[in-house]
């Protein structure tokens, strides 16, 4: 689900996240790598990326002892120091149960951070999948990387191009670890890597999993542990039948550049297929495919009457994303409808962006009344809808400081009032 960051984020993510996490007591006895922080910190250091005088252990008043690391000083081919921190959470009996990557610019030498990023995850996760190849021609960076690191940066690129939509959010699960990415174009890349809970992303489970047929529902489900391989295999057999869901995952395959370079003709093609079953992810992933690409003009007479279709077919990404587009030539908000109005028909179809928002205008009095218990309500739930990665830091914190200035009854009456806003999209 799209993740939406207020002007405040980059600098939070970068230095907040080290002390601001609030979490609850049981979720310190999550379960957790047997990988103990001290050789997560030590595998970082091996790399050349980490220098060990840039960790340092945090005793936070919210999670307790928390290690926390950053790259050396700037100067050699491989070392950047401004370009990556690492926070590592311990967990039950000496493990660690989340560490959480965050890149920021300059991109120069991206690939030696993306490679200490990939040494850890070797370490804990075991050999990744193999991905596609490409040549120095098509993908220098790639090309020039380990097989593990040409696997993450796939998923990197996934979660990048995805902005402003579902997309932006990658869960791959190997052997039980989850790698959950994030792209926040052009300040941050997060990546978390934490035991698999079943986390969702944009794939899978999907927006209608009870009608997905069984090639799509392995199709997913090999998508997720990144067999792209293996889903190409399943999804055309269930393409061959017109299946909407398939025709959306193809186009996905093809765009994303998951089983080699990019075919945005292969994937256009393939969106139409779900597109003209009037399928929601079909229809969005058109529009995205004139969104792709920072430092390029969006092209707004395909985008925008493209969102207005994914919307009509339920698509909650859709009506945020129109939220935020300015009546013009190309898009005309219906009569009676204010911005204000589809984040609210967002956030009540689940989508967490859109609650995130919602609290802080309730809070603010921003095109809405200020109303603190409405603001707590959004938040709670955003809280409730939230997995580990960049938004699992800010939704705690929004919940807390909202919570802050109610009185004991005004937050019952707020969570009470949680339990009926999320109404769920259109069937």
């Amino acid at each position: 689900m799209p993740r939406h960051f207020s002007p405040f984020f980059l600098f939070y993510a970068v230095t907040a996240v080290l002390i601001a996490l609030v979490i609850s007591p049981d979720e310190t006895q999550a379960d957790a790598f047997s990988i103990s922080p001290q050789a997560v910190a030590d595998k970082l250091v091996e790399t050349g990326v980490f220098t060990e005088e840039r960790f340092e252990n945090v005793n936070d008043r919210y999670v307790g002892p928390l290690l926390v690391g950053g790259a050396g000083e700037a100067g050699g081919d491989s070392i950047d120091g401004q370009g990556i921190s690492v926070v590592i959470y311990p967990g039950a009996n000496g493990g660690t149960r989340q560490i959480q990557f965050i890149l920021v610019p300059p991109w120069e030498n991206l690939r030696y951070r993306v490679e200490a990023v990939a040494a850890v995850l070797t370490d804990v996760a075991g050999p990744t999948p193999e991905g596609p190849t490409f040549s120095a021609e098509e993908d220098p960076v790639r090309a020039a990387m380990t097989p593990s690191a040409k696997w993450l940066y796939g998923i990197m690129l996934e979660s990048w191009l995805g902005w402003p939509g579902s997309p932006q959010r990658v869960v791959r699960a190997i052997d039980g670890v989850a790698v959950i990415v994030e792209g926040v174009p052009p300040e941050i890349w997060g990546i978390t890597i934490v035991p698999d809970a079943g986390y969702g992303d944009w794939t899978w489970p999907g927006m209608s999993p009870e009608t997905d047929s069984d090639e799509v529902i392995e199709a997913r489900l090999a998508i997720r542990s990144g067999d792209y391989a293996r889903a190409l295999e399943l999804l055309e057999i269930a393409g061959e039948r017109d299946e909407a869901a398939a025709g959306a995952l193809m186009g996905d395959m093809y765009r994303l550049a998951r089983i080699g370079p990019a075919d945005q003709e292969a994937a256009s093609d393939w969106y139409l297929v779900g597109g003209r079953h009037g399928y929601g992810p079909a229809i969005y992933g058109l529009a995205m495919m004139a969104k792709d690409g920072w430092g390029i003009v969006p092209m707004n007479n395909l985008r925008l009457p493209l969102l207005e279709d994914a919307k009509e077919a339920g698509m909650a990404d859709a009506v945020y994303v129109l939220s935020g587009q300015p009546n013009g030539v190309f898009y005309m908000r219906p009569e009676g409808v204010s911005q204000v109005d589809q984040v609210h028909q967002a956030a009540e179809w689940g989508l967490l962006a859109a609650q995130m928002d919602l609290a802080e205008r309730y809070a603010a009095g921003d095109g809405v009344d200020a109303d603190p218990v409405r603001a707590y309500a959004w938040a709670s739930v955003a809280l409730a809808n939230t997995d580990p990665g960049l938004d699992y830091i800010r939704a705690h914190q929004l919940e807390a400081d909202l919570g802050s200035v109610l009185t004991d009854g005004q937050r019952e009456e707020a969570l009470a009032l949680a339990q009926e806003l999320v109404t769920g999209g259109p069937d």
